[in-house]
């Protein structure tokens, strides 16, 4: 991903948005919970509850899809 979309979804995250990401090597994705500018990493929660801290470099953004929250 690149660094704008990265801030983007700290953005829409840090504004109580929805906001999700994919980390393709390890073929998960989740719910953007928070993000930390200084590291340049993701906090996702995956659909099965699991904390991941993801280098934005690593992720992709998922699109949103209208009226499905996973959170």
């Amino acid at each position: 991903m690149e660094r704008e979309r990265f801030i983007y979804l700290c953005q829409e995250s840090d504004g109580g948005r929805d906001a999700f990401a994919a980390h393709p090597s390890t073929h998960e994705e989740g719910f953007v919970t928070s993000c930390s500018m200084e590291s340049g990493t993701l906090q996702v929660r995956t659909p099965d509850n699991q904390m991941r801290s993801w280098d934005f470099q690593e992720c992709e953004e998922l699109p949103l899809i209208a009226g499905i929250t996973l959170h």
